[in-house]
């Protein structure tokens, strides 16, 4: 009935009159959750887990709020746990899938937990929508369409469905089709939120030109101006986030720089103090240009501040480090994982790097340890870590170096440090196989890798 303060004074009642009850603590998380006190459905799900850690639901709860809390790596254990609990359970596959898709290195775990969700409700519309998400995010665009497809034929008149199923057509370049099925959203009375969603499709697409008609009519229905289109911002607040929004679709999502630099530029022109477009234009500067000077000095006046913000203080970190300002880095790095402790920025792996091109090994693996505590199948930390242990122990570090290749199998380095620990335990056909993948992956003659004597602790 939407009386949800209500809800929670009762499910509050609930849980005090037994503190221990699975069902009373799943519903006050739920309340929470509703309400918007996403924190507190974190915490009361925790208790949860605490007090019944043989229940699937604790587990896969728990792991969706992580979820919802872009916290992945951290519930992808709990669902991994309900799913082994709850097998064939529709629920809790879907719940993996999604976590799975967005932790690195899971996409191939992330497919299969998507498949067997379909094997198991192959006429669910609840089940296609949930493998739908997990495909968009992996960017399977084809199979993205085929459960979109799958959807509107079990809901035709939901313009959700038909949404959906337009963003799919939209990145497999079947701009036509997209346009009449987004049209067909449209059309309906959309609401500000659909209409920001579309815009938002669109740009994360690139923005084509074909779709550049309906793009001027959804910034027309929300009225705002076309945000591509450098300065038309001006100093409004409102309309800067709109632009720096659109911007960081371009970059991040589209992959297209050049479309995003002339937004960057003339909001820079118009606002050279305003501390999210110094921050934007930083990452545009470091991330496509390389340039860490320009990135550094852009944020520098914030992190001497104090400004708030975990993503300035992300492009000072490594712009330190391209500079060899490696003492300064490492201290930043340490400063932002205990101040920002569930940012998505993996502030210890770049502190973790710093570490290495000083060769300290133990400030490594100590830094490695607390982010692997979060992100369990970070390639590069994996990395790092394991070409770290090998300066102590090859046998330790020959499992996470396998583990950095199983978690990000194109990244040629780890194969290299791979065959010197090969080598070194006089595998030398292993060495020769993990050289030779490298050189495929990296295009560069890496044959001194096996090379006599092999020391991964003298090597860099």
């Amino acid at each position: 009935m939407g009386r949800l303060e209500q809800a929670e004074e009762f499910a509050r009642r609930a849980v005090a009159a037994d503190p221990d009850r699975a069902s009373a603590l799943l519903t006050l998380s739920r309340v929470l959750n509703n309400r918007g006190d996403r924190d507190g459905a974190i915490e009361v799900a925790a208790r949860l887990l605490a007090v019944r850690p043989d229940l699937s639901v604790s587990h896969y709860w728990y792991a969706s709020l992580l979820g919802d809390a872009a916290r992945f790596a951290e519930g992808l254990a709990h669902a991994r746990e309900a799913v082994r609990l709850n097998p064939g359970s529709a629920l809790e596959l879907g719940v993996l899938a999604r976590t799975a898709s967005a932790v690195a290195g899971c996409a191939d775990e992330a497919r299969a937990a998507a498949a067997e969700l379909l094997r198991t409700a192959p006429a669910d519309p609840v089940a296609q929508d949930l493998a739908r998400g997990v495909y968009t995010r992996l960017g399977d665009w084809e199979r993205a369409r085929e459960t979109a497809q799958a959807v509107v034929d079990a809901r035709p008149a939901d313009p959700v469905a038909r949404f959906r199923l337009g963003e799919a057509l939209l990145n497999l370049g079947r701009y036509a089709e997209a346009g009449a099925a987004f049209m067909s959203t449209l059309q309906q009375r959309p609401s500000q939120d659909q209409l920001e969603t579309t815009a938002v499709v669109l740009l994360e697409a690139g923005l084509p030109e074909e779709m550049r008609e309906l793009f001027g009519r959804v910034c027309a229905a929300l009225g705002r101006p076309d945000p591509t289109v450098p300065h038309a911002a001006g100093t409004d607040e409102r309309l800067i986030a709109w632009q720096l929004e659109a911007a960081e679709l371009l970059v991040e999502e589209a992959g297209r720089p050049d479309m995003a630099r002339p937004i960057l530029l003339g909001l820079f022109a118009d606002n050279p103090g305003h501390p999210d477009v110094r921050t934007a234009l930083a990452e545009l500067a470091y991330d496509t240009d390389g340039d860490a000077q320009s990135a550094w000095e852009l944020v520098a006046p914030l992190v001497e501040s104090g400004h708030d913000s975990a993503d300035a203080h992300g492009v000072a970190v490594h712009a330190l480090a391209d500079l060899g300002r490696l003492d300064e880095a490492v201290a930043l790095a340490r400063a932002c994982r205990g101040r920002w402790p569930h940012s998505t920025l993996v502030f210890e792996y770049m502190e973790a790097y710093c570490h290495g091109e000083r060769r300290d090994h133990a400030a490594v693996l100590e830094a490695t340890e607390h982010g692997l505590a979060r992100w369990p199948h970070h390639p590069g930390l994996l990395y790092l870590r394991g070409r770290s242990q090998l300066t102590f122990s090859v046998e330790e570090g020959l499992p996470t170096l396998r583990a950095a290749i199983a978690a990000d199998p194109d990244f040629h380095e780890p194969y290299v440090w791979l065959a010197l620990a090969l080598g070194k335990l006089g595998d030398r056909a292993g060495a020769a196989e993990a050289v030779a993948t490298a050189e495929r992956l990296s295009g560069l003659d890496l044959g001194w890798a096996l090379k006599e004597p092999a020391d991964p602790a003298e090597t860099r």
